[in-house]
């Protein structure tokens, strides 16, 4: 154990002094914009890091492993401690030379499947949270950095304590939109320009009923710059097995919907190991190739989730690119492709 910390602490030494671009090239009152060819190559690196030198070490890992370059870090921004702008987050990976997409989940604690004590969509659309709101709002503005920032994602599922069932059940849907909208409103009355809107749903809606259907939650093009989902297959090695295509049509069709004009994202995809070895590689390999040969021809920007994670029932979730070498070869095969290779532009 003493000689595996000593090899880590190197390694963090060695990745403190030498990673990424080092300077902040994106920044100025920008939204992000579609690519002008190909689709972005973003990544969720760790479901969670203690500071800024596991962030760094985390993203540089994932660089070495994929052996590609991504141009978007996902991270999520939890309100456990209160609602504050993850300043050092967002500088960290905006040095490195990428952009930081926030995943902003109003929730004070790990509450899944259950209300939260603290945070309300209604609670906060009528203003409760306003002081601290405006500060968020005042440090991002004052950051001049360009990022985005997707708010209560997934909520038309059922364990996220933001979902319309925690919230009014058939009333969710509204008072999601009205929380949302209130957020970009009092940011935009600041003066905050440097943000890019995301509206994230699952792939399914659960419970499956028509007032939690993923448009009803949507609050508009007029607030949304980007549209977008998370896309799973198993997530237990006892999970039943999904093939790609019938997991993503449906979503993709529906989001596309949703708004017709908006860029498309799939903010989160993947899927754990399982027995048969070559059950998760032939799922990355039938995504990449999806994707890759314009059968979803909206979507320009994938993220997938590269970490692991124990279930409530004791399992885990092997979801990283090299959770197996067959895994990893596909991820490889796909993420190197050229059209992985899109340059950000700001608009």
């Amino acid at each position: 154990m003493i000689f595996k910390a000593i090899i880590f602490l190197i390694l963090i030494s060695v990745i403190g002094c030498s990673s990424g671009n080092e300077y902040i090239k994106y920044k100025g009152s920008y939204k992000v914009a579609e690519p002008v060819n190909g689709i972005y190559h973003s990544i969720f690196p760790n479901i969670d890091f203690k500071n800024e030198i596991e962030q760094k070490y985390y993203i540089n890992e994932y660089i070495d492993i994929a052996g590609a370059r991504p141009v978007i870090i996902h991270f999520s921004n939890h309100w456990f401690d209160g609602i504050e702008f993850p300043e050092d987050e967002v500088k960290l990976v905006s040095k490195m030379g990428f952009i930081p997409c926030i995943r902003m989940l109003p929730w004070s604690a790990f509450n899944i499947g259950m209300k939260d004590p603290v945070y309300s969509l209604k609670k906060i659309s009528d203003g409760k949270f306003d002081d601290d709101l405006i500060e968020y709002a005042n440090e991002v503005r004052e950051s001049n950095l360009v990022m985005i920032i997707e708010f209560g994602v997934e909520m038309n599922g059922n364990w996220f304590p933001w979902s319309g069932v925690f919230n009014g059940k058939e009333k969710g849907p509204e008072e999601y939109k009205k929380a949302y909208r209130h957020i970009i409103e009092l940011f935009r009355r600041h003066g905050v320009k440097n943000v890019t809107w995301a509206f994230h749903v699952n792939y399914n809606s659960t419970p499956a009923e028509e007032w939690n259907n993923a448009r009803n939650y949507y609050p508009g093009d007029d607030y949304i710059d980007w549209v977008g989902f998370s896309v799973y297959g198993a997530q237990k090695p006892t999970d039943h097995w999904y093939d790609w295509y019938s997991l993503i049509q449906p979503v993709y069709n529906e989001v596309c919907e949703i708004s017709q004009t908006k860029p498309v994202a799939i903010f989160e995809f993947g899927v754990t190991e399982t027995k048969n070895k070559y059950e998760k590689s032939g799922w990355i390999r039938d995504a990449f190739a999806s994707i890759i040969h314009g059968n979803f021809p909206r979507i320009k920007m994938i993220s997938w989730w590269h970490s692991d994670f124990q279930n409530t029932d004791g399992s885990m979730t092997y979801m990283r690119i090299d959770s197996s070498p067959e895994a990893l070869n596909e991820y490889q095969y796909g993420i190197r492709n050229e059209i992985f290779k899109a340059q950000i532009k700001l608009k």
